[in-house]
């Protein structure tokens, strides 16, 4: 702990080294690391989706029925959450699953409700629900 502490402020200093100036512009290290910012954020999120939706997929194999894992998932909000917070998640993903995926498989349904409650609630409580 100690040590990635230590890390990330070296780092920090090391970002804020200007390496010239260009017409009263600083140009340094963090400059040169915003280039490569929005590629980078947009390779995490795309690997966070991915390893996401591989987790969700082999857990879906085992809860092939919608209604069964729209239960699994009301029965499993952790009760420390605010209630009006539990409420509106599942108000928003019973019309979601009901009403605007009416249409859809039961696959991309349970996949939406799975991913839904994974991401809102944590790895834990969707484990608590699912294993």
């Amino acid at each position: 702990m100690v040590q990635a502490v230590v890390t990330g402020l070296i780092t920090k200093a090391l970002l804020h080294v200007n390496v010239f100036r260009a017409d009263s512009f600083p140009i340094g290290l963090e400059t040169i690391a915003y280039i490569f910012e929005p590629g980078l954020l947009r390779q995490v999120a795309l690997d966070e989706y991915d390893g996401r939706q591989k987790f969700i997929i082999r857990t879906q194999r085992s809860f092939p029925d919608v209604d069964d894992v729209a239960n699994r998932i009301t029965q499993h909000i952790p009760r420390a959450v605010d209630p009006e917070l539990a409420e509106t998640f599942l108000e928003d993903m019973n019309y979601k699953l009901f009403v605007e995926y009416a249409g859809e498989t039961d696959e991309t349904r349970i996949n939406f409700a799975m991913d839904s409650f994974l991401i809102t609630y944590g790895m834990q409580s969707f484990k608590r629900a699912f294993f």
